[in-house]
Formats: C-alpha cells, sequence, structure tokens
C-alpha cells in the first residue's frame, strides 16, 4: 500500500486536508515510526510537529503481547482482559509501569534535550502513528492527553486494524484511518520499506521540523532538467550567504532524513540549500528493479548542472555563490558537473 513511513505520511495529509485539519495547533508523533509519517503531515498542513512518547506494558515472558500502554503526562491503559487471562497480579503490572514510565523520561531526555514539551491544553492535536494493531499504544496516548486537557484530539494512520479504529472512536474526537482492512493482520505489511526507525533520524526529523518552523520554510520546486522535470526542496534564509545544492546517494532521496540534517545546520549558518531528486518518479519506479540509473554518473551530472542553471535563472538565486554536497554516488556527479562548470560552482 505504502513506498514507505514519509509516503504514507503525506497520502494522510491529503485525507487530513479534507477533515479541516488545518485548524490543528500541534502534530503529536509517537515514536519511532510514527514520526516520519508525522513529519510529512505536519510539513504539508504547516502545523508545528512535536512527539509524545508511548510505552507499551508487556506481559511478563510474553513481552510482545501488551496488557497496556503508559505516556508522557503520566496516561495509563490497561487491557484488563489480557490482565485476567495472564493472572497478572497488581504489584507486577505497577512494577512494569515504573520501568516502562523511566523508559520515557530516558527518551524524552535524548530526543528534546533541554526543549520543553508542546503545551496541549486547550489546544486541538493530531496524535499520528504508523500503523494500529491492538492500539493499546494509541489508546494510552489519547487518554493522556485527555489528562493534559487537549481541548480535541485527532488520530491519524495510514492504516489500522478495523476492529482497533472502532474503538478509538470511543475515545477520540475522530480517527482519520486511510485503510482499516478486517484481515489486518500486521502494520509491517502494509509498507515496501518497514525498517526500523533510528534514535538518530527521529531527532534529525525534530531538527529539520524546528528549523522550518523558526523561519527557514522551504518551498517545492520543479526543475526543468532537458526531457524531464525534477522536484526539490528550496529553503533560502534571510540574507544567505551561498545555495548548496544537494546531490544524494544511490537509493535515497531530497526526503532523506541525513542529508536534511545536514541541510538544517547549513541554513542556520546563513546557507541556502537545495535538495532535490536526482530522478523522476517513474525512472525511480522502474530503476528499482533494473538499478540502472542510480550508477549512470553523467546522466546524473547533467542533472546536478540543469539545477545550477536552474538557479542562475533564478532573480532569487542567481546572485548566490553555488556549491555542491554529494554523497556516495552523488558525490561522483557532483565532482564531474562542477569540473564541467566551473563558474558557477564555488
Amino acid at each position: 500500500m505504502f513506498r514507505d513511513r514519509r509516503d504514507a505520511g503525506a497520502r494522510l495529509a491529503r485525507e487530513l486536508e479534507n477533515h479541516g485539519a488545518r485548524s490543528a495547533d500541534v502534530v503529536l508523533a509517537l515514536p519511532r515510526g510514527g514520526v516520519p509519517v508525522g513529519f510529512e503531515v505536519s510539513r504539508k498542513l504547516a502545523v508545528p510537529l512535536d512527539i509524545f512518547l508511548v510505552r507499551k506494558l508487556g506481559v511478563p515472558g510474553h513481552e510482545e503481547l501488551a496488557m497496556g500502554a503508559v505516556a508522557s503526562g503520566g496516561g495509563l491503559f490497561l487491557n484488563q482482559d489480557v490482565v485476567a487471562a495472564y493472572r497478572v497480579p497488581a504489584t507486577v503490572v505497577e512494577a512494569v509501569e515504573a520501568r516502562e514510565l523511566r523508559r520515557i523520561e530516558q527518551f524524552e531526555a535524548s530526543y528534546r534535550a533541554a526543549r520543553q514539551p508542546a503545551d496541549v491544553f486547550g489546544r486541538e492535536v493530531i496524535v499520528v502513528d504508523d500503523g494500529l494493531a491492538t492500539g493499546a499504544t494509541m489508546q494510552a496516548a489519547v487518554r493522556a492527553l485527555r489528562h493534559l486537557g487537549a481541548r480535541r484530539i485527532t488520530v491519524a494512520v495510514p492504516v489500522g486494524a478495523r476492529e482497533t479504529c472502532e474503538a478509538l472512536r470511543q475515545v477520540a474526537d475522530d480517527v482519520v484511518c486511510l485503510f482499516a482492512p478486517e484481515e489486518f493482520r500486521a502494520v509491517g505489511l502494509w509498507y515496501e520499506d518497514f525498517g526500523e526507525v533510528s534514535d538518530e533520524e527521529v531527532r534529525s526529523l525534530l531538527t529539520s521540523s524546528r528549523a522550518s518552523a523558526s523561519g527557514h520554510a522551504g518551498q517545492e520546486v520543479v526543475i526543468p532538467a532537458e526531457t524531464v522535470s525534477l522536484c526539490g526542496s528550496l529553503v533560502v534564509p534571510p540574507e544567505a550567504k551561498g545555495l548548496v545544492i544537494f546531490a544524494h546517494g544511490s537509493g535515497s532521496s531530497r526526503l532523506s532524513p541525513r542529508n536534511q540534517y545536514v541541510a538544517t545546520a547549513l541554513q542556520q549558518s546563513g546557507m541556502g540549500t537545495l535538495l532535490m531528486d536526482l530522478l523522476t518518479l517513474e525512472e525511480e519506479g522502474a530503476e528499482a528493479c533494473t538499478r540502472h540509473l542510480r550508477f549512470d554518473i553523467d546522466l546524473l551530472a547533467s542533472r546536478l548542472a540543469a539545477a545550477s542553471r536552474w538557479a542562475s535563472a533564478n532573480r532569487n538565486l542567481r546572485d548566490l555563490a553555488q556549491g555542491y554536497f554529494g554523497a556516495s554516488t552523488g558525490a561522483a556527479a557532483a565532482l564531474v558537473a562542477a569540473a564541467r562548470q566551473p563558474d558557477p560552482i564555488a
């Protein structure tokens, strides 16, 4: 159903727009898997992004089975049927809860540094995850947000078990789920790429989101390159010193969290950045099987050169010195493109 979590987030954002979600005050993503989804929702709706920590309470000896969950702010959800079926004593439940609350505190410190959590009191929030199986985690999040005084809570996920989504409608003000099949099985089955999201990626996406919110907001641009048009993300801080054009490596894109992290650091130092896809969506699709384009350095270099020409012709960019930032095959393309056109590349 979805290429990856970022694709799912972009599609979810379009559906949320139909629900009037631009009136929301904040998007809260559940780490880790919900953060790439929430990043796209936040970016497309122009709503600030933050995280909301929830930890599953696993049955001792059967940790993959959730008997409940705890959330930031002390929200607690218990599945009494599971607790009863496995005869888990109250003292054991309390011990597991205390352990997971300590974990939440550790993650808060890791992801936020000194930054305070978003204030949800009296506000409209969208809570995002990459999917819903049992829903215990999301139940805990919604209950915690109620306890913290959120005015309106919308649960938003790309995919979820139908009965789980229906159960959440009893506690949330709205549930937006793109696909709610009866035969659900597992969240990961609905993604082509469901790789684990790292702590580094979570921090990178939060940093990129904060940079946009602080005034370094970007714009999506289209760059003509011979017979094709390429997508790019352009950010130009006030009184920028120059423009860095990114050439990502094979198998990556302008949405790469690592490249976005580097771009954010450059923006904060007064540099403009242009992150662009070197291949079109159609080429990416065909190339997924053949791998014939990602190593075509001449082609990639010609498209970088096209981006330089586009920037030089843009009245808002033409006075900026240009530089390339390349990774992997993109580094080879950057060297070739720079050698071929020494004038604009500083």
